[in-house]
């Protein structure tokens, strides 16, 4: 499903890295109309940019050792190690101001997965 989804929408994320995610309402409201273009409340569209921002966080860094797990009803939970990261629950309090980016992005770069690209196979940006 998740594979299926990047797939198909991962285009959408191509300007994105772990380092520099959507980061704002708008950016997810953007996401979403490109994945449901018809008439739908603002609302619908962020859910489904969450669902693929959230696949394709859990499909970049998986070959990287990192493993998803998720319980009915819970948010999925990336891990490796004693390192623990939360896509949703983490970039959502990017978004709606309760983290700084600065707090994100420091955390991206010691796990060591700041500048893997969104929505693709792992890939690391160069220059």
């Amino acid at each position: 499903m998740w594979r299926a989804r990047v797939k198909k929408y991962g285009a959408l994320l191509r300007d994105y890295t772990c380092l520099n995610p959507p980061a704002s309402r708008a950016e997810l409201i953007t996401i979403g109309r490109g994945i449901i273009p018809s008439v739908v409340p603002d609302e619908v569209r962020i859910g489904a940019a969450w669902q693929l921002i959230v696949a394709a966080y859990s499909l970049t860094l998986a070959p990287l050792g990192w493993t998803a797990e998720t319980w009915p009803g819970d948010e999925v939970v990336l891990r490796r190690g004693a390192d623990e990261l939360r896509p949703w629950s983490e970039l959502s309090a990017v978004v709606d101001g309760g983290t700084p980016i600065a707090a994100w992005r420091e955390r991206c770069v010691r796990a060591g997965i700041g500048e893997l690209i969104l929505g693709t196979e792992p890939e690391v940006v160069k220059g």
